[in-house]
């Protein structure tokens, strides 16, 4: 379990909640937003390292969902994460078969799941992905199908030729800022401020 944010002491934590257990958790000397290992403010191991979830998952029609509740000591302040939120909480689950790594997945398993830059991350330390090489530019596009969806508040992929034609990806290139990256969890930069009017919607 990996926590990002302002829960750098042990009066500024995060309580989660899962399978019926309870601990709370923060990431010692770490205050900003990437992810780290999260450690129990009273010294004692993580509960949730290794922990059968089974009994709090449930499903509805084909989705399998797995019941998390989490709250945060009024302690914990917003400005050290990107998003405003207090903290970020991120869980790595496994199969009851115990994969672990992509090498013991199926493509099937890995589709649309953007495990390879985690799971790249986690196996070689590159903080890139499985091509391990730092990319030259980012390509960002609007709506499942062309003109299915546009809002400019995203500054990023609402750029004029990047909105529609972003989807035909190395074919037309219209922007090259870079990525940079300054750890291997599967998180990334993009040299672009969106402004102080970033809504991010479903269909983007």
């Amino acid at each position: 379990m990996r926590l990002a944010g302002d829960t750098n002491s042990t009066g500024e934590w995060t309580q989660v909640t899962i399978a019926g257990n309870t601990q709370r958790l923060y990431t010692p000397g770490s205050q900003d937003n990437n992810l780290n290992d999260a450690v129990v403010t009273n010294g004692a191991t993580p509960v949730f390292n290794n922990l059968d979830v089974t009994s709090s998952t449930f499903t509805s029609g084909s989705n399998l969902f797995l019941r998390v509740q989490a709250s945060c000591s009024s302690s914990v302040g917003t400005f050290a994460t990107a998003s405003g939120n207090r903290y970020d909480l991120t869980l790595r689950l496994n199969n009851g078969a115990g994969f672990t790594t992509s090498a013991d997945l199926s493509d099937a398993q890995l589709n649309n799941s953007g495990s390879d830059l985690l799971l790249a991350s986690e196996e070689f330390g590159s903080a890139w992905g499985l091509g391990q090489t730092q990319p030259t530019a980012a390509i960002a596009f609007q709506g499942r199908t062309p003109g299915s969806y546009t809002n400019f508040a995203e500054g990023f992929s609402s750029l004029t030729n990047q909105r529609v034609n972003g989807r035909y990806g190395t074919l037309g290139v219209k922007y090259s800022q870079q990525y940079s990256s300054t750890n291997t969890n599967g998180r990334f930069a993009i040299n672009f401020f969106e402004g102080t009017n970033e809504s991010y919607g479903s269909g983007s």
